[in-house]
């Protein structure tokens, strides 16, 4: 009986004190026609406590809110933006009806653009809404230069963090890869830098997460971006191209970058030294490199309950290079001079294929099953003579490499008034077989391996304390040259946020994570194309903490 009091009492201490209302409404143009796709967001105290979407009716629903005053927005392209105070005392019906803008030219008017706003906090990371000059950006890399906690190359169209680490860019929670030429900064709702992702992410080596939030079409609409730049001086340049169709129910894109860099010359200078033997070498090099990535891919809203998304990337990296000098070798017994030869050629292609299907039972319950498959092959040669009195070292080096890769993900979500709660699995398999046909000792190279990646993941949204823990297992069976060699690590991910209102915030968080050693390291063959040099890999290394 005692135990059954103590859990009332407990149970009692979770309910809240305060009450939660709902706000609904309506939003329509002038002609009172609805405006699906409208924003509708509740701010306070410069964080977000609500968001959403109009339906194709023109109504909105945001849950959840607590007694208080709010500023609310309600804005959608090519409307005028409404901000309204509420203060919100009990269940509520809003309708508003929003004006089109005007595009007539006004004499003396300047308008300033703010930077990107913080308009929430969370133990996982941050959430930023886009400027207006954002917005108007010729693409979505020139729209994301603007948030802080990101590092954007508009040139090379990549996206990193400042806080380092690997990072993984998501449309809407799929991946996409760097297929984002397509998306246009007009329809980005907001973007969520995660520092501290959940353990779902740690598996695959993630330490940052980049998801970009966009509006769906309410009708049918076509997007064309196609820039490129070029130096002729230095023979490099790059073009990038996007074009996307779609309706509500359907869209379909594709993507592709190309980026050259010819004829360029270079000085090396090498010095290696031994016990006994000092080499050193003088070369000028001249080096070709292109890389190639292709994108196809889609979406599809089969019901209000049922989400499928795809696509397919083609990506190419060739690269050749040349160089000739001089050298010399010194030892106790002798020291000559010789000529310098050496050759290299790479060419990598990869294949990659992405199925995403999320499945919604309810308001708070959600099932996502993902599909990869990866396809790597990569042919290296490097061919080096150096070539001198009474010395002669000749070497002809090829590594021939294919690696296959396959992902099946699970992930179940469940989703309380405040707390949210996240179950995933991932199954993995990885094969990759290298052949080293060398002039000098031919060997072959396989290395397989299954993973089991087992996580969970739970987040608390409170006020002012926040908090996000997530914990996920890995198990590795290793097969290295006919050896196999199994262990399992654990993963972790806990943080911690408190809101200081005006006054700012404070966040704690640590995390492990293991990094599993690619095959290069694994290797125990000699990979060098180098007379003094002896590269080999431990096939007995494990993950590193």
């Amino acid at each position: 009986m005692r135990k059954i009091n103590l859990f009332i009492i407990l149970s009692l201490l979770f309910i809240p004190l305060q009450a939660q209302y709902r706000i609904t409404g309506k939003v329509t143009d002038e002609n009172k026609e609805p405006i699906p796709g409208a924003s509708v967001v509740f701010v306070q105290n410069d964080s977000l406590r609500g968001m959403t979407l109009t339906d194709n009716d023109g109504k909105w629903t945001v849950d959840e809110l607590w007694k208080g005053e709010y500023q609310m927005t309600i804005s959608f392209i090519g409307y005028t933006p409404i901000e309204h105070k509420v203060f919100v005392t009990k269940n509520m019906n809003m309708d508003f009806i929003l004006l089109e803008e005007m595009v007539e030219a006004l004499d003396e008017v300047t308008v300033t653009a703010n930077r990107a706003n913080l308009i929430k906090s969370n133990p996982k990371g941050s959430t930023f809404f886009l400027s207006s000059n954002a917005q108007n950006a010729m693409n979505i890399y020139g729209a994301l230069s603007e948030i802080p906690m990101l590092s954007v190359n508009e040139v090379e169209h990549t996206i990193s963090t400042a806080f380092g680490g690997q990072v993984l860019v998501l449309i809407n929670g799929v991946p996409r890869g760097n297929a984002l030429e397509s998306v246009d900064p007009k329809d980005v709702l907001s973007v969520e830098v995660m520092d501290t992702p959940s353990a779902r992410y740690l598996s695959e080596g993630f330490t940052q997460v980049v998801n970009i939030k966009t509006r769906r079409k309410a009708h049918k609409y076509q997007l064309l971006n196609i820039s490129t730049e070029h130096n002729p001086g230095l023979y490099t340049g790059s073009a990038n191209g996007g074009y996307e169709l779609g309706t509500d129910k359907y869209s379909f894109y594709v993507n592709g970058r190309m980026f050259y860099f010819n004829d360029n010359h270079f000085d090396q200078t090498d010095e290696q030294s031994t016990s006994n033997t000092n080499k050193t070498q003088n070369t000028n090099g001249i080096s070709d490199q292109y890389s190639y990535n292709v994108t196809l891919g889609g979406d599809w809203v089969i019901n209000d309950k049922s989400y499928l998304s795809y696509n397919a990337a083609l990506r190419g990296i060739p690269t050749e290079s040349t160089q000739e000098g001089k050298g010399k070798l010194e030892n106790k017994e002798f020291i000559t001079e010789y000529d310098v030869y050496k050759h290299s050629k790479s060419s990598s292609w990869v294949n990659v294929y992405n199925l995403y299907h999320r499945y919604v039972f309810n308001k708070n319950t959600t099932l996502e099953n993902s599909l990869n498959f990866t396809y790597n092959w990569n042919d290296d040669r490097d061919e080096q003579m150096e070539e001198g009195t009474d010395y002669l070292y000749q070497n002809l080096n090829r590594n021939r490499t294919d690696v296959y890769t396959g992902n099946y993900t699970a992930v179940f979500g469940k989703s309380f008034k405040k707390s949210a709660l996240e179950i995933g699995n991932k199954l993995q398999y990885e094969r990759m077989d290298l052949e080293q046909p060398s002039s000098v000792i031919p060997n072959n190279f396989t290395h397989s391996r299954w993973k089991e990646y087992l996580y969970a993941d739970y987040t608390y949204n409170g006020n002012p304390f926040s908090f996000s823990t997530s914990f996920g297992w890995d198990l590795t069976f290793n097969e290295v040259e006919g050896k196999k060699k199994n262990y399992s690590r654990l993963k972790y991910s806990v943080s911690m946020d408190v809101n200081l209102g005006k006054h700012g915030g404070v966040k704690l968080f640590t995390r492990g994570y293991t990094v599993d050693p690619s095959s290069a390291y694994l290797n125990p063959y000699d990979t060098s194309a180098d007379s003094l040099l002896i590269v080999q890999g431990n096939p007995s290394l494990t993950p590193y903490y």
